[in-house]
């Protein structure tokens, strides 16, 4: 897998910025997406990709409380939390959206957080099945040549990300990719939005919910 400043060279290539001699991140006047701000576009252009195709990043987390809580808020590594893990039924279940239930019932009062009225106790955890984000740097604004972290996406896929990014590039410019690119760009996206995970998997989730309270 490729670096971000690894990847910024494909992008350089791909955009026709690349300048011959000098300092690389000098170069931004000459480019269309600059290197302070090609990470945001990445992961930017990441996170749109992830929406369109979630099967492929789902997977299971474990968050263990630091302290005494009645409350978890989802973090915003997380695209979409799917389900929770009942230890006593050995079951997964989807929490419901409201209070109006017998008592000891996790249930989410808002788009973003979960309550459960016996409290979760501290090193208590929470099994959770979740769409999740790649981890990406924090710092959206770092000059991407100096980055070292890996670009974490289907390597399969990463003719697709480039597509999205130098559209999203373009458009800042008030340009669009040339006819030859959109039609690529198309075909790639409506296959990525039907390729699932590699492996094929059967759903035990339940859909109706039931009495879960506070969990080890």
């Amino acid at each position: 897998m490729a670096t971000y400043s690894e990847y910024f060279d494909t992008l350089d290539f791909e955009l026709n910025q690349t300048k011959e001699g000098g300092d690389r991140a000098s170069n931004d006047k000459f480019r269309i997406l600059p290197s302070t701000q090609a990470t945001r576009y990445i992961n930017e252009a990441i996170r749109k990709l992830v929406s369109l195709c979630p099967d492929r990043f789902e997977e299971e987390y474990i968050y263990t409380f630091l302290a005494d809580s009645e409350t978890f808020t989802v973090p915003e590594t997380f695209q979409r939390l799917i389900a929770l893990w009942d230890g006593t039924d050995n079951n997964w279940y989807i929490p419901s959206d409201s209070s109006d239930l017998e008592d000891g019932i996790i249930y989410s009062p808002s788009h973003n957080t979960l309550h459960n009225p016996d409290g979760w106790l501290t090193d208590d955890t929470l099994k959770m099945k979740a769409i999740l984000y790649p981890a990406m740097p924090a710092d959206n604004t770092a000059d991407i040549t100096a980055l070292s972290d890996v670009v974490l996406f289907p390597a399969e896929y990463m003719d697709l990300l480039t597509l999205e990014i130098k559209r999203r590039s373009y458009a800042r410019k008030g340009r669009k990719i040339d006819q030859t690119e959109w039609i690529e760009y198309q075909t790639r996206i409506a296959r990525w939005q039907i390729d699932h995970s590699k492996i094929t998997q059967k759903s035990y989730i339940a859909f109706q919910g039931h009495s879960f309270g506070r969990r080890r």
